[in-house]
């Protein structure tokens, strides 16, 4: 007998991080969209001992809406996603230790106070 979830197999989820801008904080907002990662599949990457956070993000995340941290050059109009602009996003210190707790949010059940 076989058993399946009855939910996405895709997460999609705001994140919020503030960046000091020469002595401004800047606020930027971002949604993303990524696979949905099994628990057993979240403990064995977790184990691998040379996987970063932004490498494990660069896994699992598959596109973004919303940002303007990083821009294309070319154009000077916010990057679409892509490998290189993720990674040029996760470059700032913190970040990616920021979106990595969002996206495990996303990825986990929420019990409710009072049940």
């Amino acid at each position: 007998m076989g058993f399946s979830l009855v939910i996405a197999d895709v997460v999609e989820f705001p994140s919020k991080f503030t960046v000091n801008d020469g002595g401004k904080l800047r606020e930027f907002k971002v949604t993303f969209l990524g696979d949905r990662v099994p628990q057993d599949t979240l403990a064995a990457e977790m184990k691998e001992a040379d996987l970063s956070l932004g490498d494990f993000l660069a896994r699992h995340l598959t596109g973004w809406r919303g940002q303007s941290l990083v821009i294309d050059d070319a154009t000077g109009q916010p990057a679409e996603f892509s490998a290189g602009a993720l990674a040029a996003m996760l470059s700032v210190t913190g970040v990616a230790g920021v979106v990595f707790t969002d996206y495990l949010q996303a990825n986990a059940a929420k019990g409710k106070a009072g049940n």
